[in-house]
């Protein structure tokens, strides 16, 4: 008893290290275990519900090895646990346990929607060796997608016997799992299994014929030979090999350079596409001289394997820029935007020198360079007297994404009307993806510019994912102008989030920041005539009043009606009415001017200091004057336009 005792406390030692820091320690502790037998399952069983990843794996991995029954059993279940790591540890050491059992459970768990416990079922089906094949044989026939390409890895990895099942399966009519045998055959790296890819060549689907062709190429060297007796027999493969060929690097360069001259356009299509590839400096002139073959794809394929090659080809393709054939200014220049970098001084001097279509296809090939140094000389190129230039610079800034925004959102401020129009919308469309750097300053950045700014931007793109950073921004920062367009942005938004915030800011001693949210709150419209409403009973009176100038300017019926009833009464709230009606415009002159029929003197005298400050509507009023027949109206408005006449007052609160 006693020795089972002194037993049981060893491997309980031996489990504590399950979560020691050193696998070669965590192996050699678990290798331990394993040696007492059946003697360690009971404490593996308990270890195994332990909290700690590392115990629990070493845990599954112990019993699996002493294969006892109730074992098996329990990490079977674990194959069903909805605990992720479980059920991964559990198909992962499975196979250290030689049962067929196990066999059918683990394919089964193939379809697993965890490709990290579809990855160590086949694991363990693969340690298990040729035993799985014929288990394996008939799912593969049947099964959905997913399992049919585990099972194909199992088989690839099982030496010889595995590869010839595999080639049997490029019979099957699922196209899918012939697309999964090719992939599996090159993932053996055996060159025996060649010839069958070659086969796959002249399958009826095209997908298995690229499969198969990627899957030669990656089997390196070794293929030249077969390859080469394939060109010469089949001609009809000549496509295929120009793909094959490419991916085999430098030594088939010159047959694809001599397969640019072939008759066939697309021959010449893949050879000039894939010599890109093979980055070697003696493609560069025969690809350039390609930019002018006669067929448009061929051409088009060129420029991409130049700009592949990159740099090496930058002084090849600057000298092509003086030709004078048109289809290779346009490839060369596209190029030279694709490769970028080295490329920008001639691009920017294109940019300003060339003619207008040169200018825009240099203006587009800066936007493919994504390089911060193409920014100044694109915004410039926004005040360019051709649209097209203005248009290529814009689409270019776009691309650009968010190494343009800063530089664009200062552009305005400037004065010059196109800068001001094209920065404003470019802003707009690299906003909706660029949203969250934005956020970023504005929360995170310690200059008050760059917050302002981001704030700016902010406020055209009207991104509803900005709206707690910004409601943040206007409560919390410290900067004037970063809270002025924090709540600008807010309003631009127009959520109805946005509302309470901005009426809370109202009581705020900053005159200033008061009238700007007042005005952005107007400009709101119907979504706020009620929030600004009840702003009426609050308790402060700043925010009585800036509610009032906010109804006014939202220039609605209902909102200009409120304020007008206020001139009825005294004190300060229809003082207030009168400060906010000044700036109610023409919304205002009806509802001002009726009550010139009713009995309210006060009312009537308070309109009239409304309406004399309407200058701007003074031939308005006065045709309405001329034209009513109502005595009071005639009246109060002779008042009305003979104080317009004089200097303008402006109230202060």
């Amino acid at each position: 008893m006693l020795l089972l005792e002194d037993n049981l406390t060893k491997i309980r030692d031996l489990i504590a290290k399950f979560k020691d820091k050193s696998w070669y320690t965590r192996k050699k502790s678990a290798e331990e275990v394993i040696n007492f037998g059946a003697s360690a399952f009971n404490p593996l069983m308990e270890s195994a519900r332990s909290e700690n990843d590392d115990i629990r794996f070493w845990s599954y991995f112990c019993l699996a090895k002493i294969d006892i029954e109730h074992g098996i059993t329990f990490l079977l279940q674990q194959l069903q646990s909805t605990e992720r790591n479980n059920k991964n540890f559990a198909a992962l050491v499975l196979g250290e346990s030689n049962d067929k059992r196990v066999i059918p459970e683990l394919i089964s768990t193939l379809n697993d929607d965890s490709w990290a416990v579809c990855a160590a079922a086949a694991k363990s089906l693969v340690h298990m060796g040729e035993n799985v094949i014929p288990e394996l044989m008939e799912p593969l026939k049947t099964a959905n997608y997913n399992v049919a390409f585990w099972i194909t890895k199992v088989f690839s990895r099982l030496g010889q016997k595995g590869l010839q099942v595999l080639v049997q399966f490029l019979r099957l009519k699922n196209k899918n799992v012939r697309v999964l045998v090719t992939e599996a055959l090159a993932e053996s790296k055996d060159l025996s299994v060649v010839p069958y890819l070659l086969e796959c060549l002249k399958d009826e689907t095209y997908s298995v014929q690229n499969h198969a062709a990627e899957a030669i190429a990656s089997l390196g060297e070794g293929v030249v030979e077969p390859l080469i007796s394939l060109v010469k027999d089949e001609h009809e493969m000549h496509d295929w090999m120009i793909k094959i060929f490419m991916k085999l690097g430098n030594k088939r360069v010159r047959p694809l350079i001599d397969l640019l001259k072939h008759p066939d356009r697309d021959v010449r299509m893949r050879a000039a596409e894939l010599l890109g590839t093979t980055q070697s400096d003696s493609a560069v002139k025969p690809l350039i001289d390609t930019l002018s073959d006669k067929v448009w794809l061929v051409r088009k394929s060129a420029a991409a394997g130049l700009a592949e090659i990159g740099e090496a080809a930058i002084d090849h393709l600057i000298r092509a820029l003086k030709t004078e054939d048109e289809n290779v200014r346009y490839w060369v220049t596209t190029i030279l935007g694709k490769i970028g970098d080295k490329t920008i001084d001639p691009l920017v001097k294109i940019l300003q020198t060339g003619n207008k279509d040169m200018k825009a296809l240099a203006a587009q090939a800066l936007g493919e360079t994504r390089d911060q140094r193409a920014v100044r000389p694109l915004i410039e190129s926004l005040k360019d007297e051709s649209w097209i230039v203005r248009n290529s610079s814009a689409s270019s800034l776009k691309q650009l994404g968010s190494i343009a925004v800063l530089p664009l959102i200062k552009v305005l401020m400037s004065q010059n009307e196109d800068l001001r129009f094209w920065s404003q919308k470019i802003i707009a469309d690299i906003g909706s993806h660029e949203v969250d750097q934005f956020i970023d300053i504005l929360q995170n950045n310690d200059n008050s510019e760059m917050r302002y700014f981001a704030a700016f931007g902010l406020s055209i793109i009207k991104s509803k994912k900005a709206i707690e950073p910004l409601i943040s921004a206007l409560l919390n920062d410290n900067d004037e102008w970063v809270k002025k367009y924090a709540a600008t942005a807010l309003g631009a938004i127009g959520d109805k989030r946005v509302i309470k915030p901005l009426i809370a800011v109202l009581d705020s001693d900053n005159e200033e920041i008061c009238i700007w949210i007042a005005k952005v709150l107007g400009k709101m419209g119907n979504e706020v005539i009620d929030s600004l409403m009840q702003a009426l009973n609050s308790s402060d009176e700043k925010v009585r009043f800036y509610a009032m100038v906010a109804l006014a300017e939202t220039g609605e019926k209902q909102s200009v009606e409120a304020l007008v009833n206020f001139l009825g009464g005294s004190g300060s709230m229809a003082s207030h009415a009168i400060r906010a009606l000044t700036n109610a415009g023409e919304a205002a002159i009806m509802p001002l001017i009726n009550l010139f029929t009713m009995d309210s003197y006060e009312a009537k005298n308070n309109a009239v200091l409304v309406l004399s400050k309407f200058g701007e509507y003074y031939d308005k009023i006065n045709d309405i004057y001329e034209k009513s027949e109502h005595k009071d109206i005639k009246h109060w408005l002779s008042k009305v336009l003979h104080d317009m006449k004089k200097p303008k007052l402006r109230l202060k609160k």
